[in-house]
């Protein structure tokens, strides 16, 4: 059971990877977006849930929220983030192979 979750796992983050590759754009917006308004949803649930009389906590989803939320995802966060990352990667990897001689020369790097 285990061994396919991992392969399931290792399936999709390979399908993103390769997706991130194609359309670095497209894939950036969307995951931002999604993160964002999982984010806000579970926050809601775990942190804004109102109070009854009785002591327990009732929960109603702001649904135009979370909607707002993916927004500021999609149009903000996802782009900003893909420029950031094709600013700082040329110099960050120059970096880590020069901190540490090995890296980037492994099995895992087939280049």
């Amino acid at each position: 059971m285990l061994g396919r979750i991992a392969l399931l796992i290792k399936s999709v983050v390979a399908k993103y990877n390769e997706l991130l590759v194609k359309r670095p754009l497209r894939t950036s917006v969307i995951s931002a977006s999604l993160i964002y308004g999982i984010g806000d949803y579970i926050s809601q649930i775990f942190l804004e849930g109102k109070t009854k009389e009785d002591g327990s906590k009732s929960f109603v989803p702001d649904y135009e929220r979370s909607r707002k939320m993916m927004l500021v995802g999609a149009i903000w966060s996802g782009p900003a983030a893909l420029g950031f990352y094709r600013l700082v990667n040329p110099w960050y990897l120059k970096l880590l192979k020069r901190w540490f001689p090995g890296f980037g020369s492994g099995p895992g790097f087939g280049r």
